[in-house]
């Protein structure tokens, strides 16, 4: 589908020519601007169990109709909703997959090749590089934190594509009613053969572990990952909590909490496992992981400084160990906004801190020029 003349703009568009499915839909909700730096993308991958064709990239609507009107929305620069390959569904009741169909007959590390290649042509073209949100519900949970997984799956694939894709991995990731353990989510229904059936069409008899999120290094895959919020309804009868719970045990195994450069937080939603999605229930998960980026993306507020040469300056949301570097820069004036930028690096991701500085400097240098 074309783009539209007016704002916001909507478009449908291929990411590649494996199949039919490979295809993204992207909103842009004004005309691109340099405050866009300062913006996320928020980028939603559906589930339906790597195989329902009744679940796909239009399922972000009810979200992105909320998340549109929402206090966040002017923190947002685009958005845009991914279609992946399926696996096997042939007795699905009204839509029955075809051997023969390329968009249905996917098996691992395809779904994951498919998502990566099509946050790329998303990076290649709108430029936004790690200034995303990576969301997904149920498989597409799954496949959000495959995204920050190393892409080695095994000897026993392939396929390489996934490794030369030059993906820079989101900000954060918003896990909905995720998968994340295979393994023990079969086991965990193994008196319904229908989750077996689902993950088998999908990754075949072997290899469910070594592509389970929870079999995750993200010290070494994902290093500048910031944020993963895990977010689980206690009305879902289809994925059991536990999902959440062994994820954020592992990423807390990895020292994820140990400081505010790198957290994992849950968050309740409400509703069965697909009301989540239909309702509000996402958009407002999206709506507090974006909150919780906030700090770290924040301007520096309140700089002040008087004429008798003395400084003040307040810093909301940088926490106190970022606060007494900053307090201590301005008032000595030995520092340069340079100099306490590359002090900062690795305390806090604060884009705006030396522009800000930098303008706080000027005026303080022509005050002095003038009194002189």
């Amino acid at each position: 589908m074309a783009a539209s003349d007016s704002w916001p703009k909507h478009s449908t568009e291929p990411y590649s020519d494996d199949s039919t499915l490979d295809t993204v839909d992207i909103w842009l909700p004004r005309a691109s601007s340099s405050e866009d730096s300062n913006r996320l993308w928020v980028i939603y991958i559906h589930g339906g169990a790597w195989r329902d064709p009744a679940i796909s990239a239009t399922s972000f609507t009810p979200t992105l109709d909320k998340l549109s009107k929402s206090g966040v929305a002017d923190q947002i620069a685009g958005y845009a909703s991914i279609n992946y390959r399926l696996s096997p569904y042939p007795s699905h009741p009204t839509d029955p997959s075809d051997p023969s169909d390329p968009a249905r007959n996917a098996t691992h590390p395809d779904h994951i090749n498919d998502v990566l290649a099509a946050i790329l042509s998303l990076q290649e073209k709108h430029h936004f590089e790690d200034r995303y949100v990576l969301v997904g519900h149920s498989c597409g949970a799954t496949l959000a934190m495959q995204a920050a997984m190393k892409r080695y799956w095994g000897s026993q694939y392939e396929s390489t594509f996934a490794l030369e894709l030059n993906v820079v991995p989101p900000k954060a990731i918003l896990g909905v009613e995720g998968i994340y353990d295979m393994p023990a989510f079969v086991r965990n229904h193994e008196d319904q053969p229908i989750y077996k059936d689902f993950v088998h069409n999908a990754f075949g008899p072997s290899g469910w572990d070594a592509a389970s999120p929870t079999n995750g290094d993200y010290e070494e895959s994902w290093p500048d990952g910031e944020l993963v919020v895990l977010a689980h309804s206690a009305d879902d009868s289809l994925v059991e909590p536990e999902q959440a719970s062994s994820m954020k045990d592992v990423l807390e195994a990895q020292d994820w909490n140990r400081s505010e450069r790198r957290q994992v937080k849950t968050f309740e939603v409400h509703g069965e496992h697909d009301e989540v999605w239909q309702t509000e229930e996402v958009a407002r998960a999206i709506d507090w992981t974006l909150q919780q980026l906030q700090p770290s993306t924040s301007i520096i507020q309140n700089v002040s400084l008087a004429t008798t040469g003395e400084a003040e300056l307040k810093v909301t949301s940088f926490g106190p160990e970022v606060e007494s570097l900053a307090q201590s820069a301005v008032s000595s004036y030995l520092l340069r906004p340079h100099a306490v930028g590359r002090r900062l690096a690795g305390l806090s991701r604060v884009p705006d801190f030396w522009w800000t500085m930098g303008n706080a400097w000027g005026s303080q240098e022509r005050e002095g020029n003038e009194r002189e």
